[in-house]
This record gives structure tokens, sequence and C-alpha cells, in this order.
């Protein structure tokens, strides 16, 4: 009969098994296949009493022996004052939406430091910043306050930002103090042109009056695109050596970020009203949309998967001024099934035609990886 006993006792039967340390006549014990424990240094010298207990004793195949130590563990817990053993929750293995809140709400100000006051997410002692502007480490008395100066003018020139988180990875929790990497993307504009980062941050969270608080932050830069604002010359832009002005590409480079920019808050009016009387749209795994109304429908329907985002890399004008180009690399930001945000990455191209002066989407294709 299968032996019925805690999450804790059961690691402790193996590693009792893999130290070779039972006495003679007792069974070896099958491996087990060990979740990730994240306990207290209370919780560790217990564990590791509680281990020389079962190494002393024939537990392989004893019930009552396996009972009895996940007694006097849960016991021995409380009367030291560390509560109940290790739940579910310990031993998850991505940060859950208290977790992540601090992190959104500090990604959210910084998109939009303008204006905007800094959130109430680090603890009040011992926050350790490491950033990538001067001064560089953040710790000791008002770090917090020092960090939101350093900030503010590093990000003082910067424009339209704008962030999309990865999955959560490597996360581990002890008591009442976690840690994970969160890979994340950001674009914006500054004076030269565009840009578009990957890093991550490396967070350790503490709880403290039922509420998840940044203790320390390290944010590293993995990669970097820059896009001029405009390009040197029309022959490096699209080949052509004529038609295609300055201002016409400035103007149609500001098309398409006014354009993201109502399609990102997913104003459903404005953003087909960038679109041409014929324009057409094609999506991934959906028939090809032509014509305002079903252009309607195809952006609520794209609405409605998730928060959509793109960043141009490349514009080009026609010789003869009236159709132009713009492509680059786009992100869509959703909930999948088990309540995860997840971002898949792609691509697209939009052709664009000018009508009475402006720029008019009059193709529009984009995928995800």
């Amino acid at each position: 009969m299968e032996m019925k006993a805690s999450l804790l006792t059961r690691n402790v039967l193996a590693l009792d098994a893999i130290s070779n340390g039972v006495e003679a006549g007792c069974k070896q014990i099958p491996h087990w296949r060990y979740p990730r424990l994240l306990i207290s240094s209370l919780g560790v010298a217990i564990f590791v009493a509680t281990a020389w207990n079962v190494a002393s004793a024939s537990v392989a195949g004893d019930e009552k022996t396996v009972a009895a130590l996940d007694s006097q563990y849960r016991t021995a817990v409380k009367q030291n004052g560390g509560g109940q053993p290790p739940q579910a929750s310990d031993v998850a293995d991505s940060p859950d939406e208290a977790m992540m809140a601090p992190a959104t709400a500090l990604a959210t100000y910084m998109a939009q430091v303008e204006g905007a006051a800094a959130p109430s997410v680090f603890v009040d002692d011992g926050l350790v910043i490491v950033e990538n502007f001067a001064p560089y480490i953040f710790a000791g008395k008002d770090a917090a306050g020092r960090w939101e100066a350093g900030y503010r003018q590093h990000a003082g020139a910067l424009k339209d930002l704008k962030f999309s988180f990865g999955r959560a990875h490597d996360f581990t929790r002890s008591g009442d103090r976690v840690y994970f990497v969160l890979p994340t993307t950001w674009g914006g504009i500054y004076p030269e042109g565009r840009f578009e980062e990957h890093g991550a941050w490396s967070f350790v969270l503490e709880k403290s009056s039922g509420r998840w608080r940044i203790a320390a932050y390290t944010w590293g830069v993995t990669d970097e695109t820059d896009w001029p604002a405009v390009p040197p010359t029309a022959n490096e832009t699209n080949g052509s050596g004529s038609g295609d002005t300055n201002e016409d590409t400035r103007a149609l480079l500001a098309a398409d970020v006014a354009w993201e920019k109502v399609y990102a808050a997913k104003d459903l009016a404005k953003a087909v009203a960038f679109c041409d009387e014929h324009g057409s749209m094609l999506a991934p795994n959906a028939p090809i949309a032509t014509g305002k109304e079903a252009l309607a429908r195809a952006i609520a329907s794209d609405f409605a998967q998730g928060n959509t985002t793109w960043h141009p890399n490349k514009v080009g004008v026609a010789r003869s001024g009236e159709l132009g180009y713009t492509s680059g690399t786009t992100d869509l930001t959703f909930k999948d099934a088990s309540g995860k945000t997840v971002t898949s990455k792609g691509n697209y191209l939009t052709v664009w035609k000018k009508v009475d002066g402006s720029w008019k989407v009059l193709s529009d294709s984009f995928d995800f990886e």
C-alpha cells in the first residue's frame, strides 16, 4: 500500500535514501521526484534534524514511522514559531499576481514618468537597486528617492515609452521573501530616433503587512536596436533616388507611430479612422478583411486577443509620393490558459496611401512566432 505522508516528510525519506544512511535491515527507499522546497533557516535546521532521525530508524515501508515523523516535524515548527509546513504556494514555479503587482506598477511609472507619482513599491529599509544610469548603485538611506531623481534625469529625453514582460523564470521562495527574473522589452523615442532594448530584471521581494514590496532589483540590457528618426538619404531608404523626401518620410513615420498609439489604447474608432476606405488587413489565422466595416471587426477581434504594440524599423516612399510602407517588430501580450502573462513577438508590414495629404493604411499584415 502506498504510504501517505506530507510533502516534506517524503523529501526527508528521499534524502535518507540518497545519503545511504539507513541502518542495517532498512530497505532502500525509491528516489522521489523532488519539488523545490523553499524554507527558512529554521526550516532547514528542522529538516536536517528530522533527516537524522529518519536515518536512524527503519522507515521504509513503515507507515506508522512516516506519520510519527510528519507529526514531529509539524510540532517542532509550531514550537519554534515557524508556522505551518510549506504549502503548495511555497513551491510554485512562477510569481503569482500579487508578486507581479509591484513590478508592473514600477514599470508603468517608468513608462509614464512625466507627471506621474512614484508608486509605493519599495521596502522602507534595506533597499538596494543596481541600474544602468549613474550612480548605478542606490542603497542605504533614501535609496528610493535618489533612484527616482536619477531615473527622471535619465529618462528626461525619452518619449512614448512602452514595455512588455516575458515569462518570469528562476522563481524561488523562502518564507516571506521571493526571487525571480523577469525578461522585459522597452521601446520608445529618443532625440536621435527610436530604440528597442531587451533585458531582464532580477527582483527580490519581501512581504510585509500582507503586501509584497521590492527589496532589491538589478536591471541589465542584453540587446538594443536603434533606428534613426529620418533615413540619411532617399537612396538608403527605398533605393529609388527620387520621390522620397525627408518631409515625406517624417510624415509617414509619424502616421505609423500615431496609429500604434491609438491601437495600443484600444480606441477602435480612431484606429479604424487611420485606414483607407478600401484598406485591408491580414491577421494570423484569419481571413483578409477589406473595407471599413470588416476592418473594424478585425481590429476589435485583435483588441480582444490582448495588447498589441509595434516598433517601426524601416520606412519608404514611392517615387510618386502617393504610396509608402512601414515595417518592423510587433508584440502581442496576453494571458494564457493558466492566467500567466505571455508575450508573442512577430513582424509587420503596412502599405500606406496618401489621401488628401494624409497617410492612410491601404494594407496591413502581421504575424507572430
